[in-house]
């Protein structure tokens, strides 16, 4: 949930001349967008697999096609592995896969997270971890870092300009160690 007086500043400053603002997930950018609302925002989602430009269409980058069967097929393994454990939860974001655990006991969902782990091996899938979730991902040099990087030279930051970027996941972490190395002045918030 997004609570709404966020919504109501996201929504101001998309208004304001020479201000870009991009919402950045590890969910499908279509939840994202479900979540937000804010057309006049970019959604940067899937940690940057997929974008949707403001009022535009979501477009997904060319390399993440090959991995589709790959996700498809550990999201039917590991949904039905976690039905088995209570306080978990696999969430299918098409180009990703995410085996939340946040609800669970340890010492329940440590033979699930070992197993996803296995899984993504068999399918050459990479594995990220987050607060309490384990993501599976295809094996591209693709994160919220990337993503923060290119929508930044996209719209003329890298050259001009300042950038803030607030985040409170690990896989923000990308994203504050990339935009800083890019621009010292670059805010970032944890």
């Amino acid at each position: 949930i997004v609570p709404l007086a966020t919504l109501a500043v996201v929504r101001r400053l998309t208004q304001l001349p020479g201000v870009h603002v991009a919402v950045v997930s590890g969910r499908s950018a279509a939840d994202a967008f479900r979540m937000t609302g804010v057309d006049s925002a970019w959604i940067i989602g899937n940690h940057g697999f997929e974008v949707r430009p403001p009022h535009g269409a979501i477009s997904t980058i060319a390399e993440v096609g090959a991995y589709e069967e790959s996700i498809a097929k550990a999201a039917s393994v590991l949904d039905a592995a976690a039905r088995a454990v209570p306080g978990t939860l696999v969430e299918n974001n098409r180009w990703t896969l995410t085996l939340h655990h946040r609800l669970a006991d340890p010492r329940d969902s440590a033979a699930l997270i070992e197993r996803a782990k296995d899984l993504a091996r068999e399918l050459r899938l990479r594995t990220t971890v987050g607060k309490r979730v384990l993501e599976l991902r295809p094996p591209l040099d693709v994160n919220k870092g990337t993503a923060a990087q290119a929508f930044a030279d996209r719209v003329g930051a890298l050259q001009q300009g300042s950038m803030l970027y607030a985040g409170d996941d690990q896989t923000d972490e990308d994203a504050f160690r990339a935009l800083r190395s890019f621009e010292r002045r670059a805010v970032t918030v944890r």
